[in-house]
C-alpha cells in the first residue's frame, strides 16, 4: 500500500509543468483539495479569498492537491497552481536518501511486535518519502512565493500536516478553519498554530483534546456563510421541530446519556 500512494504522487509530479517563475510580493496560501472546487470556486473559504484581494494588502494565493483518486491524471491538468508544480529535482533525491536513512533506522532499533503492522506502514522508506516530498515542496513555497500565512480547512491529511510543518520550521503562522468536526480526536497543535472554532462547545472538546487556549479563535461556523443567500421569510401558525442529524456522539462530542 505505501508504494501505490508514493507511486500515485509521483504520477501527478510528472504530469505537472514545473514552476520556475515566481513573484516576491507577500502572499497568503490556502491549499484546498479539487474535490473542495465547485464551479471555480472554494468550498467554506471562497468569501475569505475574495474579502483578501477587496482589501488588497496581502495577495491570497490558491494551492490544489489531489486526493487518492483512479482519476488523477484527468482532474490534476484542471488547475492552474498545484503543489506538484513545485517539485524538483533536489526535494525528489533528497527525500529519497532522507526516507532509506530513517527506515533503517527503525528496522535496526525496533524489535517488539507492539503495533508492528501499523509502525511498519508508517516508517516504511515508501511512506516516509512520501511524507518528506510533502514537507520539502511546502518549505519551498513558503520560500519562493514569500508566503506569510497559511490557511487550511483540515489538520489531520498527510499534505495539511506536512503544510503545517513546514509552516513551523519557518516561523510563519497557520490558521485553520475545519470543514470537519475539530475536537474529535486528540491532537497537539505546533505553537504558530491558531484554529477558528464555530462555537463554545467545539472549543471545549478541542480544549479537552489539547489544544491550547491561546491557539483557539471564536468564528462561528464559516460554512453557514454560503446558505444565507437561500434565507427567506416564513410566516406559520404552528410549531416547527428542525431535526437536524449528525454524528455527536460518534465524534465524541456528546455522550450517548447527554444526547438521548
Amino acid at each position: 500500500f505505501p508504494k501505490y500512494l508514493l507511486n500515485n504522487e509521483l504520477k501527478k509530479i510528472k504530469l505537472r509543468n514545473k514552476k520556475e517563475n515566481f513573484s516576491g510580493n507577500p502572499k497568503v496560501l490556502f491549499l484546498t483539495y479539487s474535490n473542495h472546487i465547485v464551479k471555480d470556486k472554494i468550498l467554506r473559504v471562497d468569501k475569505i479569498i475574495k474579502k483578501i484581494k477587496e482589501d488588497n494588502k496581502i495577495t491570497p494565493i490558491i494551492l490544489v492537491s489531489d486526493p487518492l483518486s483512479k482519476k488523477a491524471s484527468e482532474i490534476i491538468r484542471n488547475y492552474k497552481n498545484m503543489i506538484y508544480d513545485y517539485i524538483n529535482t533536489n526535494i525528489l533525491e533528497g527525500a529519497k536518501e532522507i526516507s532509506k536513512n530513517l527506515n533503517s533506522v527503525y528496522k535496526n532499533n525496533y524489535k517488539t511486535d507492539y503495533l508492528k503492522p501499523e509502525l511498519d506502514l508508517l516508517f516504511s522508506r515508501e511512506f516516509i518519502e512520501l511524507t518528506l516530498i510533502h514537507y520539502l515542496i511546502f518549505k519551498r513555497v513558503i520560500e519562493v512565493e514569500n508566503i506569510k500565512e497559511i490557511i487550511l480547512t483540515a489538520d489531520t491529511g498527510l499534505q495539511d500536516r506536512a503544510a503545517m510543518a513546514a509552516a513551523f520550521t519557518k516561523k510563519i503562522p497557520v490558521t485553520i478553519i475545519h470543514h470537519g468536526n475539530p475536537g474529535s480526536i486528540p491532537i497537539e497543535y505546533l505553537g504558530n498554530i491558531v484554529v477558528c472554532a464555530r462555537g463554545e462547545l467545539y472549543k471545549r472538546n478541542m480544549l479537552k483534546q489539547g489544544a491550547k487556549e491561546k491557539q483557539i479563535a471564536l468564528t462561528g461556523f464559516a460554512d453557514f456563510d454560503s446558505i444565507l443567500k437561500y434565507k427567506v421569510k416564513v410566516k406559520v401558525n404552528k410549531k416547527i421541530i428542525l431535526l437536524a442529524t449528525s454524528p455527536l456522539v460518534e465524534d465524541n462530542f456528546m455522550t450517548k446519556e447527554k444526547y438521548f
